[in-house]
């Protein structure tokens, strides 16, 4: 009976506990799904800008392109904020300044820069971050406050749109998606299960399965980041907009109310897709 009940628990418990574990079991935000509403948005126009890498000035030319064409503008990021790019910490108070106008999921190196600054502050007098996070030690409580409270998702239900930065498992609600997930997928895979038959999970990777906005079925519409690889990515029901700055691509931004028009700017970065 004992095995018995151990089986159940872990059945019915198990799910519930991987869904709200992210890579690095980092503490999760107060709020993960984050939701804005018809009044937050007051009538201004939304652009969601893709991955922005530390890659501040490209970030800053395409908000001020965005301001050529819409002029009252709520801007939502997708993720990645941080790492590789030349100043990480500027695009974090850059957007931190830019207060009610602005929010962030968070992405997967988001996560990573988090681990690094918990690291650091288990041990601030051996711990020596990796020569690509040195950057975290000029960031102050503020900056790590807000980067600590990055939510996984952000919906605009008025706007039938969720902002997420890798992507989301088809057929799911957002409260039982796996929050790793949400920061490290690019396709799906179709699974056997023994109580449930066959049904969809999330893979990193790109060697099996198909991207994951193939079968999204709305209806509503995915805007996401996290694989530039693939560009610009459209189908009828998601927009994928990690355009590749960082790696001397494009940064890209797309209204999804008022004008809806996508835009770019060309990157300062030295090309590097390798």
């Amino acid at each position: 009976m004992t095995s018995l009940v151990a089986f159940l628990f872990a059945r019915i418990f198990r799910p519930s506990i991987l869904t709200r574990r992210n890579k690095h079991n980092l503490p999760l935000p107060k709020i993960c799904h984050k939701e804005i509403t018809d009044s937050d948005i007051c009538n201004r126009a939304v652009f969601v800008i893709g991955d922005v890498h530390g890659c501040c000035e490209e970030m800053c030319e395409l908000i001020d392109k965005a301001k050529e064409v819409e002029k009252d503008i709520l801007f939502i990021f997708v993720g990645d904020l941080v790492n590789k790019g030349p100043n990480s910490v500027g695009v974090i108070r850059t957007i931190r300044n830019m207060g009610n106008s602005a929010f962030s999921v968070r992405g997967n190196h988001d996560e990573s820069a988090l681990r690094e600054i918990r690291n650091l502050e288990r041990d601030p007098d051996n711990y020596e971050p990796p020569k690509q996070y040195s950057w975290i030690r000029n960031l102050n409580t503020e900056d790590i406050n807000y980067l600590s409270e990055l939510p996984y998702t952000i919906s605009l239900p008025s706007l039938h749109a969720i902002i997420v930065h890798a992507g989301l498992v088809p057929g799911k609600p957002l409260e039982i998606q796996h929050l790793n997930d949400m920061t490290n997928m690019r396709n799906v895979v179709e699974e056997y299960d023994h109580f449930h038959g066959k049904k969809l999970i999330g893979y990193r990777h790109t060697d099996k399965g198909v991207a994951w906005i193939e079968a999204w079925p709305g209806p509503d519409q995915v805007y996401f980041g996290h694989d530039a690889r693939r560009l610009l990515q459209r189908s009828e029901y998601a927009t994928g907009l990690d355009t590749g700055c960082v790696y001397g691509g494009h940064m890209s931004g797309v209204f999804i109310n008022k004008s809806r028009t996508l835009l770019t700017v060309k990157s300062r970065q030295k090309c590097n897709w390798s």
